[in-house]
């Protein structure tokens, strides 16, 4: 068990340190690793011929994708645009009301502020504080307004509305965003909050009850400004080409038009047919178009939608998987005289959950590899899916820096050479992902891709490398627009848990990652499940799936222990063995080999256990690394100790009481939790080794054995921070050894085995052992010895 744990460990610390990303091609952009069929692939994606055709007729699909424009709507010239800040939602937080998620949208940029997923399966594992909604709040006199309020939220169900001003929380008065959260973390999840609000001049009291901060698979990324932080959005879109003018590489628009990223757009949220759909709509008129020397008008619509999931008619029918997304429609509308040909640029997902990223280790689909905490994701139509690491995108832009070739900021997924048609492209974290994915309706128009990065939305994270924040940026291919007649695009946003029956309804399964060992990992799970069907508990699904697993082995359990057993009787002889040829290490060998012939021991034997188990060691902890079904999962319900399987099972924090960043820091080599299940199962082993180890021959062995005491605390280091379901399928593993050992019979096998084993029963003559003939006892030795003296 000792040695399968140090194989499992060594294995493990080869994959996180020995692996670097894939080396740069001879143009100096990182190889991107292709996985097609389970087939590993590196080198630039290659375009089929009928792509490269369907490309060339993308102007044609346009044509017919376009419909006229309504005689109804109104020109885009002398539209003025807002100048003030609005959000507007679609979904509710309430479990019960049929939605699976709260999206929160901005008019600023028309962008994605933050989906949460309404589950109680999924809560934020690290904010213990009080959660009463996102408000959207800014600054107003006495207090911050309140700029959106989700369906389901407690702000809701206590009656704050859009508009009003919250002047204090508690005791604590809210003049600005800080002051009103220093106010609200004073407050546990699940206490009731009193607020005070101001509305028409009017002060009133709310009392709000709070709940478990919601997980937020998409959120703001803070980024640095100076002094200031400013927030990245997701999903933002602008105009990459109009007419013959384009955005030159490493500009973020075309520049003299009126930015569709930082600008604000028309907005306005309505219900068809039981959907809710919020629009953003942001005109261009002729005389913003002139500056770039186009003479005609354009509108670029961004719709978004979302309904309810109808609950089954019969308890019995299975569950809808396919709820985790919302519709997105991008139109645009030419109201000039003339086609207009354009194309524009999406960004991606940003603010994917970095729960756990201190301990947490992200499988990468070649295992000898280095994953990030997020990583793009992306995969052209007819094609495989591709992983783009973390690790190589911030290998990429530190070259970029190094070298400042504006030419490689950003690592390349698709050049302009070789346009793609897209399926999807996302952001994928540990244990949740963000897509955008291409409609696959027959009435939808293809979206062909020229280019597409992954890329780095700040610097090269200081802490941790694989923290440092990415998303995907994608430029399409020109298309026409015939005059007074638009073209529309549709897409899916997919922001979802990485649950296998979840990512099956979107083609996107492949982003459960197991590695290698994938075979035994996916069954592993699937027997995990299996007992946690029948008893409820996956603690206790951990602990009979450790019994099955060493049950079924116990054979060679046995006969393991049965040679540990055999080297405890043989030790003396080998140790009399080395005294009698103290410097013929040739004679000491064989000498050996006949012990071990003599008494039925195989050395190798002891060894192929090890072996076996490896692999079952490797995939259960895969099995436990993406299985997102441990993850909030209690050891013991209701006990806040070991209340995530899938993470350590931090008993308490001790990083103030030894305050050495090194050791106790989140990147420190314990973390600034002590966690409690390591230490059992490090106790495990030291046990099993101080009472089964053979006692020393030589001072040799004697190093050795304190050297393998040490490697035991080494172990515990690097154990630390395991998921806590490993550890407990260690402890149960390891007790299970420890009893089979204590119960095997002192003697086994024939009377002529259970004799104590006598050197004299070796022979030790070498020189006449090669023949098999030689004499078998000291005795003999000596009686030859005498002849040859008579002799003489």
């Amino acid at each position: 068990m000792l040695v399968s744990m140090l194989l499992f460990i060594g294995y493990m610390e080869l994959m996180k340190f020995m692996a670097p990303p894939p080396e740069l091609d001879e143009e100096g952009n990182p190889v991107a690793q292709q996985l097609v069929d389970d087939d590993v692939e590196t080198g630039d994606p290659i375009v089929a011929d009928d792509e490269l055709a369907q490309i060339a007729d993308n102007t044609d699909n346009a044509e017919v994708q376009a419909e006229a424009v309504s005689d109804e709507s109104e020109p885009a010239d002398d539209v003025d645009r807002p100048t003030t800040t609005e959000r507007f939602t679609l979904g509710s937080i309430d479990p019960q009301s049929g939605y699976s998620m709260l999206v929160t949208f901005i008019n600023r940029g028309a962008a994605i502020e933050r989906v949460e997923l309404s589950d109680p399966t999924y809560r934020d594992l690290e904010d213990r504080t009080a959660y009463i909604g996102h408000l959207g709040l800014e600054p107003a006199d006495g207090g911050v307004r309140v700029t959106c309020v989700g369906d389901g939220t407690p702000a809701a169900l206590a009656g704050i509305q859009v508009g009003d001003i919250i002047t204090s929380v508690g005791d604590e008065p809210t003049g600005n965003d800080e002051a009103y959260e220093l106010a609200r973390q004073k407050f546990q999840r699940g206490d009731t909050v009193p607020v005070t609000i101001r509305r028409d001049g009017t002060s009133q009291n709310l009392t709000l009850t709070s709940i478990r901060r919601p997980l937020e698979v998409v959120r703001p990324e803070q980024m640095p400004n100076g002094e200031n932080q400013l927030q990245q959005f997701s999903y933002l879109l602008t105009l990459n080409r109009v007419g013959q003018r384009t955005a030159n590489y490493g500009e973020d628009e075309i520049a003299k038009l009126p930015s569709l990223l930082n600008g604000y757009w028309l907005a306005e949220s309505t219900s068809e047919n039981g959907r809710t759909v919020v629009e953003f709509r942001f005109p261009l008129s002729s005389a913003d178009l002139k500056n770039i020397g186009v003479d005609d008008e354009l509108e670029v619509v961004k719709r978004f939608s979302l309904g309810p999931t109808p609950a089954p008619a019969d308890e019995n029918e299975p569950r809808d998987h396919r709820t985790y997304h919302f519709d997105f429609d991008l139109e645009f509308i030419n109201r000039g005289e003339n086609n207009l040909e354009l194309g524009y640029r999406i960004d991606g997902p940003t603010g994917l959950p970095l729960e756990g990223w201190w301990y947490s280790y992200k499988t990468h689909p070649t295992s000898f590899a280095g994953a990030g905490m997020r990583d793009v994701i992306w995969r052209p139509a007819d094609e495989g899916h591709q992983f783009y690491t973390n690790p190589m995108v911030t290998k990429q832009l530190k070259k970029w820096k190094k070298n400042k070739d504006e030419n490689a900021r950003n690592l390349i997924i698709v050049d302009n050479e070789q346009p793609k048609k897209l399926q999807y492209a996302g952001v994928d974290a540990q244990y949740f992902t963000s897509a955008l994915l291409a409609k696959a309706s027959p009435d939808a128009a293809s979206i062909i891709l020229d280019h597409v990065d992954a890329r780095a939305l700040s610097d090269v994270d200081e802490l941790r490398a694989s923290r440092t924040p990415i998303t995907f940026r994608a430029d399409t291919s020109t298309v026409l627009v015939p005059s007074q007649k638009s073209l529309t695009h549709e897409f899916e946003i997919f922001a979802g848990p990485k649950h296998p029956d979840v990512l099956t309804q979107y083609e996107l399964d492949e982003c459960i990652v197991y590695g290698w060992f994938s075979a035994p990992a996916k069954f592993m799970g699937w027997l995990l499940h299996g007992f946690h069907y029948i008893v409820g508990s996956y603690g206790i699904a951990i602990i009979l799936l450790t019994i099955l697993v060493r049950a079924c082995m116990f054979p060679i359990g046995r006969q393991q222990a049965e040679n540990a057993r055999k080297m405890q009787e043989l030790t003396p002889e080998i140790k009399k063995i080395k005294e009698k040829y103290p410097n013929d290490t040739e004679k000491q060998a064989k000498a050996q080999q006949e012990l071990f012939r003599k008494h039925n021991y195989n050395p190798v034997a002891g060894c192929l256990p090890m072996f076996l188990q490896l692999p079952i060691f490797i995939g259960l902890y895969r099995a436990l690394s993406v299985d997102i079904e441990l993850r909030q999962t209690p050891l013991i319900p209701g006990v806040e100790w070991c209340s995530n399987l899938a993470s350590p099972d931090m008993l308490f924090r001790w990083d103030s009481m030894i305050p050495f960043e090194a050791i106790t820091g989140y990147a420190g080599y314990l973390g600034p939790f002590f966690n409690l299940l390591p230490v059992i199962s490090t106790g495990f082993f030291l046990v099993h080794q101080q009472i089964f180890t053979p006692p020393p021959t030589d001072e040799q062995q004697e190093m050795q054995q304190k050297v393998m005491k040490f490697m035991m605390l080494f172990m515990l280091v690097l154990f630390f921070k395991v998921p806590a379901g490993l550890c407990l399928y260690f402890i149960t593993s390891s007790a299970w050894a420890l009893t089979e050992r204590l119960l095997l019979p002192k003697n086994t096998g024939n009377k002529t085995e259970q004799t104590p084993i006598k050197l004299q029963e070796v022979s030790a003559d070498a020189d006449d052992n090669s023949n098999g003939n030689a004499a078998n006892t000291a005795a003999a030795v000596a009686k030859k010895k005498r002849r040859k003296k008579n002799k003489k």
